[in-house]
């Protein structure tokens, strides 16, 4: 256990009836009078199977304005930031007006690290002690009672059971819950469970009669998948990025990518043509302006942009012939380079998890796919490398020989 973990453990008190005491509001440091993230204590790194307790504090007044619990503190307070748009809630909401003037909540640690066993409890008893003390908190709901977290001994017939009562308060019908709704539930110990230990969740869904929120792909399944897609938009070729996410079938893009060896690969083996281009430097110059017209007029592309947008193949393309700064002085668009940071990279990381719901760190296959080979490239060689990355973000690597 590190030190900084430590003496959070070690500043906790209580009231002599088990309530926490809150810890006086941290004092700005800048002239400006904007409480910092640099202000409160640095974030702790992960802990296998431990959990924090933490509290966003609002940058201009510095009171509390949320209790939470999270494994990994840096994650989590990203995730807070960019927490999809259509998801309302008076803590997002809270966000997004704070964002509308270039501030940011600050996330400070009140305990921890605790048994993730009794991670919800102590966020429940902080939330109280919070009320009692007169805090606006912009919590939802009470904090889960911890029931169900870090629980392993879950049978086959208790697990049914439980996932029955989920779908039956979530209204969810005929349809499984997606592990985003065993998370939010309380239930992500019973997810991992299920996952891990008693057959996966399409045996789950399967004796329960529910169906699935997502297919499990196969190579043949896939297959047809393709096939179907192509003559639903009239193609006589392979699908582009853009027409596989148009046609809601992203999963199947990722699967293909990351699981059946790659969309050339699969356009081959489906006697497929890709819609490629002999590419010369006068057809990339056009390809990228029909793309910056399209898109963004007077800017030049990023690379996801290129991949989501312009034909297959322009991103490696477009970095050949001189490359795209040269390019983008040719063309006379400005060119917005992503400078990635230690923290920009981490969001991109987190998108990249979020997107392909996985559960370790992304291979390098997986960046491609997503169009971040950028990030990969800047993490590899200017932010410490991968391992790094992963250790920082609590995710476990998978082996890998593709040069990460």
């Amino acid at each position: 256990m590190s030190r900084r973990a430590q003496n959070v453990g070690r500043q906790l008190t209580m009231t002599e009836d088990g309530i926490p005491l809150l810890p006086p509001e941290p004092a700005p440091t800048y002239r400006d009078g904007v409480l910092r993230q640099t202000d409160v204590p640095a974030l702790p790194s992960p802990i296998p199977e431990r959990s924090y307790v933490y509290q966003l504090l609002d940058p201009v007044t510095c009171e509390p304005r949320y209790v939470g619990r999270t494994r990994t503190p840096a994650i989590r307070r990203q995730g807070h930031r960019t927490r999809r748009p259509s998801k309302h809630s008076a803590v997002n909401e809270w966000h997004r007006r704070l964002s509308f003037h270039g501030l940011r909540p600050v996330m400070r640690i009140l305990e921890g690290p605790v048994p993730y066993s009794d991670a919800a409890r102590r966020e429940e008893a902080w939330r109280q002690a919070h009320l009692q003390a007169g805090c606006e908190l912009l919590n939802a709901v009470p904090c889960v009672d911890g029931l169900h977290e870090g629980r392993e001994d879950w049978t086959w017939e208790e697990a049914l059971s439980e996932v029955r009562a989920l779908v039956t308060r979530l209204g969810l019908g005929s349809n499984y819950p997606t592990r985003r709704q065993f998370a939010d539930n309380g239930l992500s110990g019973l997810d991992s469970t299920i996952e891990r230990r008693l057959g996966g969740h399409r045996r789950a869904a399967a004796k329960l009669g529910l169906a699935m929120p997502t297919p499990e792909w196969s190579p043949r399944s896939a297959e047809r998948a393709v096939r179907r897609l192509a003559v639903s938009i009239e193609l006589a070729r392979y699908p582009t990025p853009a027409e596989f996410e148009d046609a809601g079938q992203s999963g199947l893009f990722q699967a293909i990518a990351t699981r059946f060896g790659g969309h050339s690969e699969f356009a081959r083996r489906l006697g497929l043509p890709r819609s490629r281009t002999r590419w010369t430097s006068e057809r990339v110059d056009q390809a990228i302006r029909e793309v910056a017209d399209a898109t963004s007029p007077g800017r030049y592309q990023t690379e996801r942009e290129m991949q989501r947008h312009g034909p297959p193949g322009l991103p490696h393309a477009a970095s050949q012939f001189g490359g795209n700064r040269s390019r983008a002085a040719r063309l006379g668009l400005r060119m917005t380079r992503q400078v990635w940071s230690p923290n920009t990279a981490s969001a991109a990381v987190l998108e990249i998890v979020k997107a392909l719901s996985l559960d370790a760190y992304p291979t390098q296959a997986q960046f491609r796919a997503a169009g971040m080979s950028g990030v990969h490239r800047a993490i590899r060689v200017h932010l410490g490398g991968h391992d790094a990355m992963a250790l920082q973000l609590g995710l476990p690597r998978r082996q890998s020989h593709s040069g990460q």
